[in-house]
């Protein structure tokens, strides 16, 4: 059974299935047949009344109902229901009950495992509420009751069902003052050695638990080979204080990372580098530990380009490796406001016309601009040098801060599609916000230089005239 969209969906079979179960002995015939089922369907394909059932035949209240079916087998002498596979409902055959016990009690009766401190006062006060004896035979008791000495906590009643201590013998309605039944059927307990006998239950104490469980999943495995190790574990497995009798997956040791030294525990440059977070931009690039002559100098060409109190609130954080409060007292400032001061000189140093240069080196980024637009330029066909311009991004063309901006705006990142839309209708940048006559100059001058001709895109856009009239 599953939820599909807040409704079940039951993973029910064909009438015509030979598998399918239409009565309630066929139910029993199965049960006894496999050792133990689940009532509904699990992560074990075919492990379950529900997958041997129509699913048209559930909640009829007839006698094909699987639903009312698991009410005769909770009183059927040879069969035991409660809630035994991974805190869901299903079924254990007499035959196969005194393994499950030995195993998921491990060997300890309920009293013994009280006086070792492995149950809670919870259960106890529930276990006590049946009046057992020696035998730890006792009466029943409906739910509802049980509930009340539990705090209305359904974790302890299924808990000792998990352990087999209790299972469900019967269901019954409330009664009202005047004797007369109402309402649900009601879930009614008892204790195993109640229904069969204490000789019977602790008849397979006499193996070690651990084979107990090797048993069970070896007839686990037979019924249905295809079920993986995990699986067997998680739906007949059972994990409570004490030592576990099935075996146990040793923990996984932890092991310590190496703590990453903060940036101010770094030298300068490196810790600026790992603050702007090159490696986080660019994915491929090295690690740089240390830079280059090159390198630097394209550092400190960009670092230039910064206001005067980013470039000193820069320096003190990271080159003197001064604390945020000894830098705010240079400046006379906040802490607050020099946090500020700093976060705006790195989103300025991580701006993609920058980058480049102290990430290749001031030289190298130079010369491959250089080789770039000379490439381009001396392309004789018209056609591929168009072609070519669609390989140039506009980061790698270092445009000021407000052209990059407003490129990104108008969503042009390729310098292939800034020529071809200036080539159709130069008029259209001059609509981009903050895009001005100068603005639109330097991207005319920048494609000048890869050898695109902009004399149409100037003469259209009166660029050639003095900067007078600022609306064309």
């Amino acid at each position: 059974m599953e939820a599909v969209n807040g409704e079940f969906i039951m993973k029910g079979c064909d009438g015509d299935d030979p598998d399918c179960l239409h009565h309630f002995d066929d139910l029993v015939c199965l049960v006894k047949r496999s050792g133990f089922l689940p009532l509904f369907s699990n992560e074990i394909p075919g492990f379950s009344v529900e997958e041997h059932t129509t699913a048209s035949s559930w909640w009829t209240e007839e006698d094909t109902d699987p639903w009312y079916w698991r009410q005769l087998a909770s009183g059927h002498p040879d069969i035991a229901y409660g809630k035994f596979f991974n805190r869901n409902a299903g079924f254990i055959s007499k035959d196969w009950f005194p393994a499950f016990a030995n195993y998921r009690r491990n060997g300890y009766d309920y009293d013994a495992l009280y006086d070792d401190g492995l149950a809670s006062h919870k259960s106890k006060k529930i276990m006590d509420a049946f009046g057992l004896d020696e035998e730890s035979v006792g009466k029943s008791l409906i739910s509802s009751e049980l509930r009340e000495l539990a705090g209305k906590d359904e974790t302890t009643l299924t808990l000792l069902q998990m352990q087999t201590y209790l299972i469900i013998s019967d269901f019954r309605q409330r009664k009202n003052k005047s004797g007369q039944e109402y309402g649900w059927h009601l879930s009614v307990y008892e204790t195993p050695e109640t229904k069969w006998g204490r000789d019977f239950v602790a008849s397979g104490y006499f193996a070690d638990p651990k084979e107990s469980w090797n048993r069970i999943a070896a007839h686990m495995k037979k019924l249905y080979p295809e079920a993986a190790d995990s699986q067997v574990w998680r739906l007949l497995g059972i994990r409570w204080p004490g030592e576990p009798a099935s075996p146990k997956k040793e923990p996984k040791k932890k092991v310590e990372k190496e703590r990453k030294p903060r940036p101010q525990e770094m030298p300068w440059p490196e810790n600026l580098i790992t603050e702007v977070g090159l490696n986080l931009v660019f994915p491929d690039s090295e690690e740089y530990h240390e830079l280059s002559d090159d390198q630097m100098a394209g550092l400190l060409h960009v670092f230039g380009q910064l206001k005067e109190n980013e470039q000193t609130a820069l320096r003190l954080r990271y080159e003197e490796h001064k604390t945020l409060q000894e830098t705010a007292d240079a400046f006379g400032l906040s802490r607050e406001r020099v946090r500020q001061i700093v976060a705006k000189g790195l989103r300025k140093l991580r701006h993609p016309r920058r980058l480049p240069y102290y990430r290749d080196g001031f030289q190298a980024t130079l010369k491959r601009w250089e080789d770039q637009a000379a490439a381009i330029r001396n392309e004789q066909d018209e056609e591929k040098r168009m072609h070519l311009l669609y390989d140039v991004r506009t980061e790698d063309c270092f445009f000021s801060t407000r052209v990059n901006n407003c490129l990104t705006r108008g969503g042009y990142s390729i310098l292939g599609d800034i020529a071809y839309a200036i080539e159709k209708d130069p008029k259209v940048f001059r609509k981009i916000r903050n895009l001005g006559k100068y603005s639109f100059l330097e991207i005319l001058d920048k494609l000048d230089s890869y050898g695109f001709d902009t004399s149409a895109a100037r003469a259209a856009c009166n660029c050639e005239e003095p900067y007078r009239n600022r609306h064309m």
